[in-house]
C-alpha cells in the first residue's frame, strides 16, 4: 500500500492584483489522478468543513446559500453531489481553471502526476465591466 500524498489548494482570482490564497491541504492515494477527481476531493472536503462550521473563509466552488443552515447527514451527501456536479460543469463553461505546477489542465478526465510539493491553483477570472 502506498503512502497518501498531500497537496496545497489554492484558489487565486485577479483583484486589484493577484490573490492567490491557501485553501487546503488534500490527500491521495495515487500519484496520478484526474481533474474530475481533484474536484470532487475538493467538494467533498469543503462539505465536510461546512457541517463541522470550520470553514475559514468563504470559497467559490461551493455556493451554500444559507451560512447558518445546519446540514444534517443525509442531506449533506445530496448537497454533495449537487456541488461536485455545479463545480464540473462551472470548469466546463471555464468558469474557474485549474493550474498544477504551473501547467493549465485542460479537460475533467485529464490526468496529470501530484507529488507532496505540488502546487494546485483553481484560478477565477473575473469578468471586466464596460469593456
Amino acid at each position: 500500500m502506498t503512502a497518501a500524498i498531500n497537496v496545497k489548494i489554492f484558489d487565486s482570482f485577479p483583484s486589484a492584483v493577484l490573490k492567490t490564497i491557501s485553501i487546503m491541504d488534500l490527500q491521495f492515494q495515487h500519484t496520478l489522478i484526474t481533474a474530475s477527481e481533484l474536484i470532487e476531493q475538493r467538494i467533498i472536503t469543503e462539505m465536510n468543513k461546512i457541517k463541522r462550521r470550520s470553514v475559514k473563509q468563504k470559497s467559490y466552488l461551493v455556493d451554500i446559500r444559507d451560512d447558518n443552515k445546519v446540514l444534517d447527514v443525509n442531506s449533506l451527501e445530496v448537497e454533495t453531489n449537487k456541488q461536485i456536479e455545479l463545480a464540473k460543469i462551472a470548469f466546463r463553461k471555464n468558469g474557474y481553471f485549474i493550474i498544477v505546477d504551473n501547467e493549465q489542465i485542460e479537460g475533467l478526465e485529464t490526468e496529470f502526476l501530484i507529488h507532496e510539493q505540488s502546487k494546485i491553483e483553481f484560478f477565477r477570472l473575473t469578468v471586466l465591466v464596460g469593456g
